[in-house]
Order: C-alpha cells, then sequence, then structure tokens
C-alpha cells in the first residue's frame, strides 16, 4: 500500500513538473513569436521607406540632370564651355569645367601648344605696344639739288607720321599668324587663343556663376538622397539577417513546445490509467473483503 502512495506521488511531481515545463514552454514560444513578428513588421516598415528613398533619389537625380542640361544646352555660356571641352578632351587633353583661365592655359601649353602661344603672345605683346607709341615729327625732304633751288627753304621740311603704318604692320603679322592652321589639326591659333579668351568670359559670367550656385545646392540634395538610400540598403540586410535569426528561435520554441505538449499530455494519460486501475483494484479487494 505504501509503495502505491508513493508511486502515485512520484507520478503525480512528475506530471506537474512536465505541466509546468510546458507551460514555460508556451510562453517561450510566445515570445519567440511576437519577436518575429515585430522584427517582420520593422522589416517591412524599412522596405517601405527604402522605396521612397529610392523614389526621392530618383528625383533628386533627375532635377541635377534637367538643371546641368539647362545650361550646357541652353545657355550660351555653356553651349560655348562645351564647344571649348570638345575640340580638347577630342584631342585627349585633359581640361574640365572646373578649371580656371591659367590652368587651361597651362594644360594646352603642356599638350604641345607652347611654343606657338609663345610666338602669338609676343606678337600679340607688339601691337599692343604699338597702341601705345607715336612715330611723328619733322624731316627734310628728299629733294634734287635742283628741287632746291627752285624751292623756298620753309618748305624744305616735312610732318611725318609712321605710327599708323608701324601699327598696321604689326596688327599684320599678328592676324596671320592668328590665321595660320595649328599643324594636323582643323582650328588655327586664332581659334585656340579665342577659347582661352571665352573660357575666362564665360565662367566669369553671372549664368555660370547662377548656375554653379544652383548645382552645388542640387548635388548636395541629390548625395543626401543617395546615401539615405544606402543606410536604408544596410538597416535593411541588417534587419533581414535578425528576423532570419528570430525565425530559427521562433520554430524551436514551437518545437520545445510541441515536444513538451505531448510529453505533458503522455504523462496525464498515464496518470488516468494509474487512476482507473488503482480505483479498480480498490473495489475488487472491498468486495473479496465483504465491504461492497
Amino acid at each position: 500500500m505504501a509503495t502505491t502512495l508513493l508511486t502515485k506521488y512520484q507520478n503525480r511531481r512528475k506530471t506537474g513538473q512536465l505541466g509546468q515545463q510546458y507551460r514555460g514552454a508556451v510562453g517561450q514560444y510566445g515570445q519567440a513569436r511576437q519577436r518575429y513578428k515585430m522584427q517582420s513588421q520593422a522589416l517591412s516598415g524599412l522596405q517601405r521607406q527604402h522605396k521612397s528613398a529610392v523614389t526621392h533619389a530618383g528625383q533628386t537625380e533627375q532635377a541635377k540632370t534637367q538643371w546641368n542640361e539647362k545650361f550646357w544646352t541652353g545657355t550660351e555660356q555653356g553651349k560655348g564651355l562645351n564647344t571649348i571641352l570638345t575640340r580638347y578632351t577630342g584631342l585627349g587633353i585633359n581640361i574640365n569645367p572646373d578649371m580656371k583661365q591659367q590652368d587651361v592655359r597651362s594644360t594646352l601649353s603642356d599638350a604641345g601648344f607652347g611654343q606657338g602661344m609663345g610666338a602669338m603672345n609676343a606678337l600679340q605683346k607688339e601691337y599692343d605696344h604699338s597702341l601705345t607709341r607715336t612715330y611723328s615729327g619733322t624731316r627734310q625732304k628728299n629733294m634734287s639739288w635742283w628741287e632746291r633751288m627752285t624751292t623756298d627753304p620753309i618748305n624744305w621740311y616735312e610732318s611725318y607720321d609712321t605710327t599708323a603704318s608701324e601699327r598696321q604692320k604689326r596688327k599684320d603679322a599678328l592676324t596671320g599668324f592668328k590665321g595660320t592652321k595649328i599643324g594636323g589639326l582643323d582650328f588655327t591659333w586664332g581659334d585656340l587663343s579665342s577659347d582661352l579668351s571665352n573660357w575666362g568670359s564665360f565662367k566669369g559670367s553671372q549664368t555660370y556663376k547662377d548656375y554653379m550656385k544652383g548645382k552645388r545646392s542640387r548635388d548636395a540634395l541629390d548625395y543626401s538622397a543617395d546615401t539615405a538610400v544606402s543606410d536604408f540598403v544596410s538597416k535593411i540586410q541588417s534587419a533581414t539577417e535578425t528576423k532570419e535569426q528570430y525565425k530559427v528561435q521562433y520554430g524551436m520554441a514551437q518545437a520545445s513546445m510541441k515536444r513538451m505538449q505531448s510529453m505533458y499530455h503522455g504523462q496525464r494519460v498515464r496518470d488516468a490509467r494509474a487512476g482507473s486501475q488503482s480505483s479498480g483494484k480498490q473495489k475488487r479487494s472491498s468486495i473479496l473483503l465483504g465491504y461492497a
């Protein structure tokens, strides 16, 4: 009888322990399920934000592109700069819109145009100098002895002015050089000189300054938008990895709960059978003893 009572007590204790473990497994399953659900929702939210960020980045990219096209194809300054860039980059010479006029001059000089540019500069200086000088005065006429004999001495002298002729001579030399085609190319030294002059004029214009101001602001907005997209990509990757971890934990908790449920249920069934058998034994004993 004592052995039966001890066994009954042990079974009930085991059932209670399994029940407690089962309830604990149910709680862990609920927590794991909630974590997985919340992480899935968080990931969906990040994906929606990423989609919006991509749309915004596309809009800032389009705004930047339209602003650039408006300047480079819609203004004289932009078209002029583009013509110069095309001429020299087509020869493999590395010039870009950010360069100052002196930088372009130095680059072209280093690219093989230096000697011709120096000669043209010297002719330009000679012509410019002629604009500041006066070649005039009074001189004796070139007269024969007979002309002197028959001419009043007051008329033996004449004024002269060679300023115009000297100036024209130097101008012709400069113009002729500028009109000379650069060897093997389809443009002249004058074209190169104009390119350098126009480069400074175009970049010094208010139109170019307004363009650059707008370009800087649009570049900054586009960079910020692209950075936001990259940030969301990183966040989504991290959130996806976390979701997968929670999914594994969720699956393990679910499996553990089912295992504990099966063990707990099995133990209760065994308890019920043991109780039924014990009741039957007690009844039969009572009949044999005459108590029934």
